[in-house]
C-alpha cells in the first residue's frame, strides 16, 4: 500500500510528520492477524493508514480509537 494519505487522497513522501498510524485492533483485525501468521504471509494491516503531514498529527491523537472511529472522526474535522 503505497503512502497516499487517507484523509486528502495525495501521494506523498514518509517523513517525521507524515506516515503510518497504527490504531487500536479490532476484532477483525485481530483475525487477520492469526490468520496471516498461520499462513506465513505479510501485508499492509487492516488496522493501519497512511497520514500527510497535513493529517499526521490528528491521526496520531487518535491512534488509541479503532481505525473506523478514527477515521469518522478525522473526515468530520474536515467539514
Amino acid at each position: 500500500m503505497p503512502p497516499i494519505c487517507e484523509i486528502c487522497d495525495e501521494p506523498f513522501d514518509p517523513t517525521d510528520d507524515a506516515g503510518l498510524v497504527e490504531f487500536s485492533l479490532r476484532p477483525s483485525d485481530e483475525a487477520w492477524i492469526e490468520e496471516m501468521t498461520r499462513k506465513d504471509m505479510v501485508g499492509h494491516p487492516p488496522y493501519c493508514r497512511w497520514f500527510c503531514s497535513l493529517h499526521y498529527a490528528q491521526a496520531v491523537q487518535l491512534a488509541h480509537l479503532k481505525v473506523d472511529e478514527a477515521l469518522l472522526k478525522l473526515s468530520q474535522r474536515g467539514k
